[in-house]
């Protein structure tokens, strides 16, 4: 539903570009009230008669590391905490300099309404 709400300004754009992005904004939107009917309704259904063996819960490593040195990582982080904020600090430094671009304005080309 968030997603659909976050569509809604695409639907108060006039002139070209409510012709350019409005088709987009209805199709989106459909597709995803349509996905939305279908988790609710058919999903659980076809999940209650298809899922009927005694499925028995098997742990992976990825879990089992975690839930036994997830509070091995709480503490190093918190004893690290200036070398951690050093190394978000350069991430974040490398990551922008990196996309020098992004400072300039993205405009859509000159369109002519008449040919639309």
């Amino acid at each position: 539903m968030i997603l659909i709400v976050a569509l809604m300004p695409i639907f108060s754009f006039q002139k070209v570009e409510g012709k350019m992005f409005s088709p987009l904004a209805f199709t989106l939107g459909y597709a995803l009230l349509g996905s939305l009917i279908l988790s609710l309704t058919y999903v659980p259904a076809m999940c209650k008669l298809l899922l009927t063996k005694n499925i028995e819960e098997k742990e992976n490593f990825i879990s089992r590391f975690f839930r036994v040195n997830i509070y091995r990582i709480y503490e190093f982080s918190d004893r690290h905490k200036k070398d951690l904020s050093l190394v978000l600090l350069l991430c974040w430094l490398f990551v922008d300099g990196d996309f020098p671009i992004t400072d300039q304005n993205f405009c859509l080309s000159l369109m002519k309404e008449r040919s639309m």
